[in-house]
């Protein structure tokens, strides 16, 4: 299994504040936001994506690429246990 580039504990607690400020404004995330929070490459988002190790985002459209914030926050968790 692939080791995270970050601290998962730290992330977490990130995704919680942000979760908390924004989740009833915006309960989803775009790939950009995602990987400026994750700390990586959105490119590397859609290869852990492609290779299961990352959930599937909810497309839009072709162009429109969005996680829920809250399974989001269930996945890093999970990570981390």
């Amino acid at each position: 299994m692939v080791r995270p580039p970050y601290n998962l504990s730290i992330l977490i607690a990130d995704l919680d504040q942000h979760i908390n400020q924004e989740v009833g404004k915006k309960p989803w995330i775009n790939k950009k936001e995602l990987a400026r929070l994750l700390g990586v490459h959105q490119r590397t988002l859609e290869r852990w994506v492609a290779l299961g190790r990352f959930p599937k985002p909810l497309r839009f459209s072709p162009h429109e690429q969005l996680w829920p914030r809250a399974s989001l926050y269930q996945h890093l968790r999970s990570l981390a246990s």
